[in-house]
């Protein structure tokens, strides 16, 4: 049965609830590398796909963007600050290109690349904020130490070299998004009965799609990675030629350590509880209809995977598994057919 305008960005908006919620762990469990890029990746290919079943973009993208951030919260309480923010920014971004530039190829190469280097600039400002600029002096003298024997990159900051690298990657891949994700749009629209039948034809019995995915120790792992890189900032000091502020750095670091995650972030959690919680009320049909549709297309994610496994090329196997989540969004089974209405 085909979807009403309403209904198809009803169910994009789940899916990329989905991807912002659990997609995430489910990748990681699958042993899916680089999640991050695929997260990435997701929104902005959802993004595209609203904008074009949207005849009221900028209305549509704002929309599914307060929905998905109210799912998140409800889901996910403890969600850091900064992923909000990210979430944020990609749907105010894509309702700005998408109701501003008429070609959508462009909108959403420029969405691509713009999303995605706010995203690696945003871990670069967290992590210079926590470590100051000792970091990339730290950086400086280990990469400097490596490399000195090969006289490569003498006079330049070596750890502004690479952050401008990690920076570029993350553009490059949102403009190769973009530019790709034209293609899928087609394919979803050409291929999917085709789609459905495979899908269909799986022997779901052997996928335990109950099975809880099971979450990492966040917290430890965070821990590991601050030790980690007071580690680094120490040991570069001690093989550098200034040692005298050593201490300082040291205690510099511990103490904005301990003032962002146990003063600053609590503060902007409760601000963005305080928040959402008015939002979440107000919305609260809205919200439950969408976690249905999420519970329900959570469930298509492993037999997905399975079915995008017959692409040898990991990248067309994402690009593949992309394609049969919003098949099955679009055209497979759902909790719902009734459009819930909701004002920004």
């Amino acid at each position: 049965m085909k979807n009403s305008r309403e209904q198809s960005i009803s169910k994009l908006t789940a899916l990329w609830a989905l991807s912002e919620c659990g997609l995430g762990g489910v990748l990681h469990a699958l042993k899916i590398p680089v999640t991050g890029f695929v997260l990435g990746a997701f929104s902005i290919i959802i993004l595209f796909f609203i904008a074009r079943y949207s005849d009221k973009v900028w209305k549509d993208i704002l929309k599914a963007t307060l929905i998905v951030l109210l799912v998140k919260f409800t889901i996910s309480p403890h969600t850091p600050v900064p992923a909000y923010i990210a979430v944020g920014f990609q749907g105010l971004m894509a309702a700005v290109l998408f109701s501003t530039i008429g070609t959508y190829r462009t909108a959403t190469v420029l969405l691509g690349f713009i999303t995605m280097v706010e995203s690696a600039l945003q871990k670069i400002l967290v992590m210079t904020f926590i470590f100051g600029e000792s970091i990339w002096k730290a950086f400086d003298v280990y990469i400097s130490s490596i490399l000195k024997s090969w006289r490569i990159l003498e006079g330049v900051s070596n750890a502004y070299a690479i952050a401008g690298i990690y920076v570029l990657l993350y553009g490059t891949w949102g403009i190769f998004i973009g530019y790709k994700t034209t293609g899928i749009f087609s394919k979803v629209n050409a291929e999917a009965d085709d789609v459905l039948t495979q899908y269909a034809r799986l022997n779901h019995t052997d996928i335990n799609l109950d099975k809880p995915v099971v979450k990492q120790n966040k917290k430890k792992q965070l821990m590991i990675q601050l030790t980690g890189m007071l580690l680094l900032i120490v040991i570069a000091y001690f093989f550098s030629n200034n040692q005298s502020g050593i201490g300082y750095i040291l205690l510099r670091s511990i103490s904005v350590v301990l003032f962002f995650y146990f003063v600053l972030m609590p503060l902007l959690k409760w601000a963005v509880q305080k928040l959402f919680y008015k939002k979440s009320v107000q919305h609260r049909a809205a919200i439950t209809h969408t976690i249905e549709e999420v519970n329900t297309l959570r469930k298509g994610i492993k037999p997905a995977y399975q079915l995008a496994s017959v692409k040898n090329n990991r990248l067309k196997r994402f690009f593949y598994f992309v394609q049969i989540m919003i098949t099955l969004s679009l055209y497979g089974q759902s909790t719902s057919n009734e459009t819930i209405t909701t004002n920004v």
